[in-house]
C-alpha cells in the first residue's frame, strides 16, 4: 500500500499534469483519473467498477505531500490491487515523487 508520496521542486498541478500524460501514454489514461479538490488528491480507477484511493494533500509553493486517507476498491479490482499499487508507485517515482510503502 502507498502510505504517502511527496515531491519538491514542483507544484501539485504540474505534477498531476505530468502524471496524467504518463498514464495516457501507457493507455491507463482511459481508466485512471487524477483529481485535486481542496486538500485532497483522488485516484479514480473506472473499468469493470469504480475504485478510489484518496490522499490528504499538503502543498507549498514548489512542493507537496500526499498522505493516504482511505480507499474504496471495487470487487472486480481486488485481485489486481497489489499489482496496480506497485505500478502506480513506479509511475509516481518516474515522475519525481518519493513514495513510502507499507
Amino acid at each position: 500500500m502507498i502510505n504517502s508520496f511527496h515531491s519538491t521542486g514542483t507544484d501539485i498541478q504540474s505534477f498531476v499534469n505530468k502524471l496524467s500524460e504518463k498514464l495516457k501514454a501507457m493507455s491507463l489514461g482511459d481508466i485512471v483519473d487524477v483529481e485535486i479538490a481542496e486538500d485532497k488528491l483522488t485516484l479514480k480507477f473506472s473499468k469493470f467498477g469504480i475504485s478510489t484511493i484518496e490522499f490528504n494533500l499538503k502543498t507549498e509553493e514548489q512542493s507537496f505531500k500526499c498522505d493516504f486517507l482511505k480507499e474504496s476498491i471495487a470487487f472486480p479490482h481486488k485481485p489486481l490491487k497489489a499489482d496496480m499499487e506497485t505500478k502506480l508507485a513506479s509511475i509516481l517515482e518516474e515522475n519525481g515523487a518519493t513514495v513510502e510503502l507499507s
